[in-house]
């Protein structure tokens, strides 16, 4: 049986999308100008994958998120990646 990932909370998303991929021995994320940011490690095998976003709009106030004094640059919009095994 495979277990999905909890449903995301309604109304705090613009975008949703849901697929497969067939992952190797990493995962890295990239940004929009194809920068590594960071990667962890993942068993190989097939994966489903969920990707969120949300506009700064609907993005919780950070000052509630992180406590001052923390540098850090304000986001104008939120990404969230799921992702299980599909075994």
């Amino acid at each position: 049986m495979v277990r999905r990932a909890a449903e995301p909370e309604e109304g705090l998303w613009t975008y949703r999308r849901e697929f497969r991929a067939t992952l190797e021995e990493r995962l890295a994320v990239l940004d929009l100008f194809c920068f590594f940011k960071e990667s962890v490690p993942v068993a190989p095998g097939p994966y489903r994958v969920r990707l969120l976003h949300r506009s700064r709009e609907l993005a919780p106030d950070e000052d509630e998120m992180l406590p001052e004094p923390a540098p850090r640059e304000v986001p104008l919009e939120v990404w969230l990646f799921q992702l299980w095994p599909e075994r």
